[in-house]
């Protein structure tokens, strides 16, 4: 349900993001502590001749080249787990890059995708019947958008695309790093002798880094889905229609909301100022804000101006 506070009213999609995520790190780590228990060691004392204090290390009995290899078993069950399969690690092509049809994580970006556009489509429906009814290219009237044939417009499954590719690369990026950190603190830790219980401990703080990681890209992910297909379908219809559209930036008003993204509450813009705005800094990550298609006239202006008024309004309390 959309509010004040979460205007895309995806925050249940964002929970399962994160919980998807969490379980299958949760999975691929018990998989690699358990590769690690199985390495042969022997526990022996060693004393300090310079102040005769004596301690406890361990020698695992792995060679460097058995380590590499271990590294690429590692690899793969992140792979596996994360991505379902290990033949993702280095794609080729957009086809390769793709994840199986029946990805966990295709169905928690399609589902936001998806309900943005069917949003979009029902807007831009009440924009033709209501504003502009006539076609500026032929001076017909305008028909009504279906949700269902843009659903399965050539173009719009395009663009779906591209958002699941981007995503599968961001958890591609997590897969690897992940794996590459963990190999890390294995390798440093065997081969100083640290005890089993620091090595499990060092993993499982990789791990934990790991899980705030997907925990942001699940938050950021969710909503660009949505409102990429909101801004991907503006551009479509206003191309198929000749109509000018844009959109316009409804913030999250809450205290952690940043001020310059509170700042552009309400005032419209073009889909690509949008995107350019998204696409700096950090703009995108943790990003809770929305946007509404509407129509705009030769100067840029908003042509239903009581809607931006009403949405402006909102965040008068955010400002005091």
């Amino acid at each position: 349900m959309k509010t004040k506070e979460d205007p895309t009213g995806m925050g249940k999609n964002r929970t399962r993001g994160e919980k998807a995520l969490r379980k299958r790190l949760t999975a691929a780590q018990k998989r690699i502590s358990k590769l690690f228990r199985e390495i042969p060691r022997t526990r022996k004392q060693v004393t300090d001749i310079r102040n005769a204090e004596t301690t406890t290390v361990y020698d695992y009995e792995i060679t460097q080249e058995e380590i590499l290899i271990l590294g690429g078993v590692v690899a793969a069950i992140l792979s596996n787990e994360l991505l379902e399969t290990t033949a993702l690690l280095t794609p080729v092509s957009l086809q390769e890059a793709l994840p199986p049809s029946n990805w966990y994580w295709r169905t928690i970006i399609e589902r936001p995708y998806n309900s943005g556009t069917a949003e979009s489509v029902v807007i831009f429906n009440q924009l033709i019947n209501s504003v502009a009814p006539k076609a500026p290219t032929t001076g017909f009237p305008l028909a009504p958008i279906s949700v269902q044939d843009v659903l399965l417009s050539p173009a719009q499954q395009s663009a779906l695309n591209n958002v699941v590719a981007d995503n599968t690369s961001k958890i591609r990026t997590l897969s690897q790093q992940t794996a590459s950190q963990v190999m890390q603190q294995l390798n440093a830790g065997v081969n100083s002798g640290k005890t089993p219980t620091e090595i499990s401990a060092n993993i499982q703080e990789r791990f934990d880094v790991s899980r705030s990681n997907a925990d942001r890209i699940a938050r950021t992910e969710v909503n660009k889905a949505y409102t990429d297909a909101k801004m991907d379908f503006t551009e479509i219809a206003s191309s198929e229609t000749g109509l000018r559209a844009g959109v316009i930036h409804v913030s999250a008003l809450i205290p952690t909301t940043r001020r310059n993204h509170a700042a552009r509450h309400g005032q419209a813009y073009s889909t690509a100022q949008q995107e350019q705005w998204w696409s700096s800094g950090s703009n995108r990550i943790n990003c809770l804000c929305d946007v509404i298609s509407v129509l705009i006239d030769r100067n840029g202006k908003v042509v239903d101006s009581r809607l931006q008024q009403e949405i402006k309004a909102e965040k008068s309390f955010f400002d005091e």
